[in-house]
C-alpha cells in the first residue's frame, strides 16, 4: 500500500511477549534500513493505540511510497493497526 501517514499505531495484547514490526519496500519486499524487527522497539503488555517505533529511523523517508508491513508476534494476539499523520 501507498503510505499516507507518518505514524503506526497498533492494539496488540502481549502480556508475555511481544509485537515487533518490519516495513518493507514494496517493489521488492526487502526491509527498509532502519525499520527492521532488530531496530524495532517491542511492544508488551495489553496494548491500544501502541505507537511502533525504531531505534534508528521513522516511517517519515517512505510517505507517498509504496510499502510492505511485516508483523512478529511472539505469545501475542494481535488486533488492528492504523497509520496516522
Amino acid at each position: 500500500f501507498i503510505l499516507e501517514g507518518s505514524k503506526l499505531l497498533v492494539d496488540v495484547v502481549a502480556m508475555h511477549g511481544e509485537l515487533r514490526v518490519q516495513v518493507e519496500h514494496g517493489a521488492t519486499g526487502l526491509p527498509a534500513l532502519g525499520l527492521t524487527f532488530d531496530e524495532a522497539h517491542p511492544l508488551v503488555g495489553n496494548v491500544k493505540l501502541g505507537l511502533c517505533s525504531w531505534k534508528t529511523s521513522t516511517l517519515n523517508p517512505h510517505k507517498g511510497r509504496r510499502i510492505r508491513l511485516r508483523f512478529m508476534l511472539r505469545r501475542a494476539i494481535f488486533y488492528a493497526f492504523q497509520i496516522v499523520t
